[in-house]
C-alpha cells in the first residue's frame, strides 16, 4: 500500500540502459553500467551518492563518459512534502529532535550521515546473489567505512528509528524511486527497490528477522504509526501493546444509537486507550477475544477495589475490535447497555473517568478520553483508509435514507467503494497522459521524437476525449441521483376548483390542503412530502391560475393577494422538476352539459416549462361527470384538445375523479377508484426515466457495465461540481489542440495543454480528499458535520 508508483516513463539520453538481467542484483548491475568497473569501492560511491541524494535531494553527480544524468527534480526527505493531501516533515527524525532508538535499541547513537553515522534504513543490505555480490561486502558489519557498524550489531540497533505514520512512509519511498530515477535506474527496478522497502520497513509489528546474514533477528519496521498495516494480524506486537495506533490521539466515545428511550443502547470508544477503558468499567475481567462478544458487568471506575455491589453501572454486552481491522482503523471498543436514559447517562459519563494514570495499566499515559464531536468517527475511518471519502458521502445518506430509492442510492455507495476506484482510475488516466507531454517538455531539445508536438497532443486527445465523454455522463447522472437523494419536485398546476387540493389530499392520505366549493381556496403553495413507489417526491399544491378574463369570457375579480398566491404558483412551476397539469370536466352555464375547462393561463405556463426542460403531463379531473354513453367518444375528443395544446403523448394525459378515489370502500368493485392510481403509475414512470443513469457512447465498449453508472447515480452536489470543473479543463485542453493555438515557432504550446490536464486532475483528487491540504481540510470539514 505505500509503493511509489511512478508517473510516467521518462527517456534518459545516455542511459537507455538495457534490462537488468534477473540473476544479476540491482546494484551490481548499475555499478557496472554507471561506473564501468562493478568493486565494492564503486559500490559504496554509488550507494553513498543516491543515499545523499534521497536525504538532501538533488545531490552532485559524478562525471561519466556518454551518460547524461536524467534531470529529474528529488525535493529529498529533509525538504517538506505532502502525501494525500497531508502535510509531511521528516527533518526531526535526523537533526536530533527525536530520539535516536528503535524497540530494543540502544538510544543516542549516531546512525545517519548528518550526525556522523551511517545511513539504514536508506541502506537495504539485503544480498540479493549471496555472499559472491559486491553487494553484499557493504553490508554493516563487513564493511568499516561506516564506522557505527563496525563489529557485528543488529541492525535495529543501529538504523535510524522512525515512528512513521503510512503517508510519512509513502513520502520517504517516493523520495528513494525519485532518487534512483535521478540516476538513471529504470522504472521496473524502481519498482522492485519499492517493493523491498515496502515489504522490510513498511509493516508494524513484523516478525523478527535478519535483513543481513550474520546479524541477529529483530524487527525492522519505521512504519508504526497512524494508517500503518499490521503484520500478520498483531501477532508480533510487543506485550501489552495493542496493533491500534501509537499515537497521542485522543480517545473519543459517543452513543450511537437514537437518544430516547430503547432496549438496547449502544456506545462506542475508539482510540489508543479504548482497552485501558475496557479494564476500568470491567475490572479483573480478561478483554474478549476481537470480534467476539462477551456478556460483562461493568463498573463505576472511580470505585475501590474490589468494586462493590453498589457501583455496578450496567450489565452489557461486550465486543472488541483490534485496530486497524475496525470500522475507525483504530482499537473500537462497543458497549452494548440496556437502554434506560437512567443507564445509558451513568455509562457515558463514567468514560471520560478512565483518565490516565489512575486507570492507565498500559503506555497510553499521554491519551486524553473526550465524547466525540459529530462525524468524528467517520473522519478517523477516513483517515485510517477505511472508507473512501465518496463512501464516508454515501454513509451520510443511508443515515438520512427515507425511501426505498434512497436506501438503494446510499447501499450503493456504502458497499462499493467502485466510485472512488473510478475517480482514482480517471487521475491516473491524466497523470499518464500528462507525463507523455511533460517528457515532452523536459526533452524534446535533446532527443529526438517519432511524434511532433502537434501529433503527440492529438493523440493524448483522443483519451481526453474519450475520458470527459465519461466524466461528462457522471456529472449528468449526479444530477438524477440528487433528485433521489433530495426528493423530485412535482407542482400541481390548474385553475381555481380544477380539483388540485382533493388531488394532494388523495395522494398523500391525508387532509393536507383545505378543500372547498368556494374559487380561490388555496392563497401560498403548500408543500408536502410523500414517499411514491420508493421515489421521496415534494408535491406543491399552488393557487388556480385566472387572468382579468376566465376561459368563460367573464371579467374575473382577482385582488391583490390572489395575483401573488398566482405570481407564487408560476414561480413553484418553474422550478419543479415534473408539473402535473389539472384540468377539470365542469357543467356549461348555457347548456348545463359537461365541457373540458382548458385554461390558457395554465396551457401558456406548462408550455414554459417545458421548454425549459421541465417534465409535463396533465389530468382532467371530474371525468364522473361525463355521460356513461358517450363518455370514450368524450374523452377521445379531450384528449385529442390537450394534445394539441401541449404536444403531449397519450400516456401523459389520464382521466381521474377524486370524488370517485375519495368515495371508494373496501366493497367498491373498481379496482382502480377514480383512475388514481393508474396516474400514478404514470408518474412514477416519469420519476423512474429521470433517474435512470446515464450511459455515455464509448469506442470498443458493446455491452457497458450498467452497475458502474447505476453507482455513479451516488456522486453528491460537491461531486458534481467539481467533475464539472474537471470537464471544463478538459475542454480547454481539447481546444488548445483542435484550435492549434501556437508559439512562435508555429509549434502547439505543450506546456499551456499540460496545465490544463493538471488542474483536471487536482479537481478529481479533490473528490477522493486527494488534493492541496488546505482544500482537503475545508473539503473534510464540510462532509463529516453531515
Amino acid at each position: 500500500m505505500h509503493l511509489w508508483t511512478p508517473i510516467a516513463a521518462f527517456a534518459f539520453v545516455g542511459c537507455a540502459f538495457a534490462q537488468r538481467p534477473a540473476n544479476v542484483s540491482v546494484c551490481d548491475y548499475y555499478t557496472t553500467v554507471l561506473l564501468k568497473n562493478n568493486t565494492a569501492e564503486n559500490q559504496l560511491t554509488h550507494m553513498t551518492l543516491l543515499v545523499n541524494t534521497v536525504v538532501v535531494g538533488n545531490y552532485t553527480k559524478p562525471t561519466v563518459e556518454n551518460v547524461t544524468w536524467p534531470d529529474v527534480k528529488v525535493p529529498g526527505i529533509l525538504a517538506n512534502g505532502t502525501v494525500d493531501g497531508k502535510n509531511i516533515s521528516l527533518l526531526p527524525f535526523f537533526n536530533g529532535a527525536l530520539a535516536s532508538t528503535n524497540r530494543g535499541g540502544k538510544g543516542g547513537m549516531k546512525v545517519n550521515f548528518l550526525d556522523d553515522g551511517g545511513a539504514a534504513p536508506l541502506l537495504l543490505n539485503k544480498a540479493a546473489n549471496g555472499v559472491n555480490s559486491k553487494q553484499y561486502l557493504q553490508s554493516p558489519e563487513k564493511n568499516a567505512t561506516f564506522p557505527i557498524y563496525s563489529g557485528n550489531p543488529s541492525q535495529y540497533a543501529v538504523h535510524k528509528y522512525m515512528d512513521l505514520s503510512a503517508a510519512e512512509f509513502a513520502y520517504f519511498v517516493q523520495q528513494v524511486g525519485l532518487a534512483a530515477r535521478s540516476f538513471g535506474v529504470l522504472e521496473d527496478d524502481i519498482a522492485l527497490v519499492g517493493k523491498a522497502l515496502n515489504d522490510t520497513f513498511g509493516f508494524k509489528c513484523s516478525a523478527n528477522t535478519t535483513v543481513v546474514e550474520g546479524q541477529p533477528s529483530a524487527e525492522q519496521a519505521i512504519c508504526l504509526g497512524k494508517g500503518c498495516p499490521v503484520a500478520d494480524g498483531g501477532h508480533h506486537c510487543p506485550k501489552k501493546e495493542t496493533a491500534g495506533e501509537t499515537s497521542d490521539e485522543p480517545t473519543i466515545y459517543a452513543l450511537s444509537t437514537a437518544p430516547g428511550r430503547a432496549a438496547i443502547a449502544v456506545i462506542r470508544v475508539s482510540g489508543p486507550a479504548s482497552v485501558d477503558i475496557y479494564h476500568a468499567l470491567c475490572p479483573g475481567k480478561p478483554l474478549p477475544q476481537p470480534r467476539h462478544a462477551a456478556l460483562r458487568t461493568l463498573y463505576d471506575p472511580t470505585a475501590p477495589s474490589p468494586p462493590p455491589q453498589s457501583a455496578i453501572l450496567d450489565s452489557a454486552l461486550v465486543l472488541f475490535f483490534r485496530g486497524p481491522f475496525s470500522v475507525t482503523g483504530e482499537d473500537l471498543l462497543e458497549l452494548h447497555v440496556h437502554g434506560g436514559p437512567a443507564i445509558v447517562r451513568a455509562v457515558l459519563s463514567s468514560i471520560p473517568k478512565c483518565l490516565p494514570p489512575s486507570c492507565s495499566k498500559h503506555h497510553h499515559h499521554h491519551t486524553s478520553i473526550r465524547y466525540a464531536e459529530p462525524g468524528e468517527f467517520t473522519r478517523r475511518a477516513y483517515l485510517n483508509s477505511r472508507l473512501s471519502l465518496p463512501q464516508v458521502e454515501a454513509l451520510g445518506d443511508a443515515l438520512t435514507a427515507a425511501t426505498e430509492q434512497q436506501r438503494l442510492l446510499s447501499v450503493r455507495g456504502c458497499a462499493s467503494s467502485r466510485l472512488a476506484g473510478r475517480y482514482d482510475e480517471w487521475a491516473r488516466a491524466l497523470l499518464l497522459a500528462r507525463g507523455e507531454l511533460e517528457a515532452l517538455i523536459d526533452f524534446s531539445e535533446d532527443q529526438h521524437f517519432d511524434e511532433s508536438p502537434a501529433q503527440l497532443a492529438a493523440s493524448v486527445a483522443t483519451q481526453v476525449r474519450a475520458l470527459r465523454s465519461s466524466v461528462d455522463a457522471h456529472a449528468r447522472n449526479a444530477v438524477r441521483g440528487e433528485l433521489l437523494r433530495s426528493g423530485i419536485s412535482v407542482a400541481l398546476l390548474g385553475e381555481p376548483n380544477a380539483g388540485k387540493s382533493s388531488l394532494l389530499n388523495r395522494v398523500v392520505g391525508r387532509e393536507a390542503a383545505i378543500v372547498s366549493q368556494e374559487r380561490g381556496t388555496t392563497r401560498d403553495v403548500v408543500e408536502t412530502g410523500v414517499d411514491l413507489g420508493g421515489w421521496f417526491c415534494r408535491i406543491g399544491d399552488t393557487a388556480g391560475l385566472r387572468g382579468a378574463v376566465g376561459s368563460e369570457g367573464r371579467k374575473e375579480d382577482v385582488g391583490v393577494v390572489e395575483m401573488e398566491g398566482i405570481r407564487r404558483a408560476k414561480e413553484r412551476a418553474m422550478g419543479a422538476d415534473v408539473v402535473v397539469c389539472v384540468f377539470s370536466v365542469e357543467e356549461d352555464p348555457h347548456t348545463g352539459l359537461p365541457r373540458l375547462s382548458l385554461s390558457p393561463e395554465v396551457v401558456e405556463t406548462a408550455r414554459e416549462c417545458m421548454s425549459q426542460g421541465g417534465q409535463v403531463m396533465a389530468i382532467v379531473n371530474k371525468s364522473d361527470m361525463l355521460r356513461s354513453s358517450s363518455c370514450t367518444e368524450q374523452q377521445q375528443q379531450h384528449l385529442s384538445a390537450i394534445r394539441e395544446l401541449l404536444d403531449l403523448p397519450s400516456e401523459r394525459i389520464h382521466f381521474i375523479s377524486c370524488k370517485e378515489a375519495a368515495e371508494a370502500s373496501p366493497s367498491t368493485s373498481s379496482p382502480d377508484p377514480g383512475n388514481l392510481q393508474s396516474f400514478l403509475s404514470s408518474l412514477i414512470s416519469i420519476f423512474k426515466e429521470m433517474t435512470t443513469p446515464v450511459v455515455p457512447e464509448l469506442e470498443d465498449v458493446a455491452a457497458p457495465d450498467m452497475s458502474i453508472w447505476q453507482e455513479s447515480l451516488g456522486a453528491t452536489e460537491r461531486q458534481r461540481l467539481l467533475l464539472e470543473e474537471c470537464s471544463a479543463h478538459l475542454a480547454e485542453f481539447l481546444r488548445e489542440v483542435e484550435d492549434g493555438e501556437v508559439e512562435m515557432d508555429g509549434e502547439l504550446d505543450i506546456v499551456l495543454a499540460a496545465e490544463s490536464l493538471r488542474a483536471a486532475a487536482t479537481c478529481l483528487a479533490k473528490i477522493t480528499g486527494k488534493g492541496e491540504a488546505g482544500d482537503v481540510e475545508e473539503v473534510l470539514g464540510v462532509v463529516f458535520e453531515k
